[in-house]
């Protein structure tokens, strides 16, 4: 009797071992057997995760909080690509810019893709402007707009779809929820920032030139590339802002707080704290276009 009650209590034991191996298989839980993709930023990884949900390892070159424009990958994140079938790249990073010849030759099996591709990135200052006004030359964030958001992932799709053609159609169907998502947000920001059409935004590094662009505000930055600015540039700052007036100043975890912070003090505009590097792009685009209208609202009842 106790050898019969043994053996039914190793072959339950055995049975749900097969099971439980089994679901994690047929779950795409199991990480060593899920296609293996490389994105460049924390935002694309995001919306590729909306797409894919757990059936894909989604390794990301730059972590949470990084600058994307004077980024170095480190030889362990350049090591992440011997696993992956593809690398999606954004397409307009500097770091990408100096990659992209080299991948071919040291990881032959690799796709490399472009997740969005700007011919001419935007020339922000009209001729005969000042420099620092809506300052230009090539921004390479072009992750901060729905409409722009919604280019990525609707080639983010292609991508999930070449790492793994049999789960297309849930692929498909996380695609159009997550468009869903995007026209929501859209509308939320048109709502928002429309007051703001012709105002201008005091920002420190020029990261939202494509923002500015489709929603017909006008950025002040007062860093040009990655030089520092130098103290008469930041006092003609402060003396335009004083003159003409703005609507708030927006500050980057990535690109200098503290001086932004200083420079505040003198200027006395809302402050506005944002990222654009962490994942959920969609959370911080909501809370940036809130906290503008909120500034400009409390500025007209003035």
């Amino acid at each position: 009797m106790m050898r019969t009650r043994i053996i039914i209590m190793w072959l339950s034991a055995a049975l749900l071992t097969l099971f439980f191996s089994g679901c994690t298989r047929n779950g795409g839980a199991d990480i060593g057997t899920r296609p293996t993709v490389t994105v460049s930023i924390p935002p694309q990884a995001f919306l590729l995760q909306k797409i894919a949900g757990n059936s894909l390892n989604i390794n990301t070159m730059l972590p949470p909080g990084a600058d994307a424009e004077s980024y170095e990958p480190s030889m362990q994140a350049q090591r992440s690509l011997e696993e992956s079938g593809e690398y999606a790249m954004v397409g307009t990073l500097p770091f990408e810019e100096s990659m992209a010849p080299k991948l071919k030759n040291i990881y032959p099996q690799l796709v490399v893709s472009r997740t969005f591709v700007c011919a001419h990135p935007h020339h922000h200052h009209d001729e005969g402007e000042e420099h620092h006004h809506d300052h230009e030359g090539d921004d390479p964030h072009v992750w901060t707009t729905p409409r722009q958001l919604q280019i990525m992932a609707d080639t983010l799709l292609q991508v999930a779809v070449r790492a793994n053609p049999a789960l297309r159609n849930q692929y498909v169907s996380n695609h159009t929820a997550l468009s869903r998502e995007l026209t929501r947000l859209q509308q939320q920001m048109t709502n928002d920032l429309s007051p703001l059409r012709g105002q201008a935004v005091v920002i420190w590094h020029p990261s939202l030139s494509f923002l500015a662009r489709e929603y017909g505000f006008r950025q002040t930055a007062i860093q040009e590339g990655h030089k520092e600015p130098s103290p008469r540039q930041m006092a003609d700052v402060v003396d335009e802002v004083k003159a003409h007036g703005a609507v708030a100043f927006i500050i980057e975890q990535e690109h200098s707080p503290r001086m932004a912070e200083a420079l505040n003090a003198d200027l006395q505009l809302p402050l506005i704290k944002t990222s654009l590097m962490q994942p959920d792009i969609i959370r911080s685009l909501y809370d940036l276009s809130r906290q503008l209208n909120s500034a400009y609202s409390k500025q007209s009842r003035q």
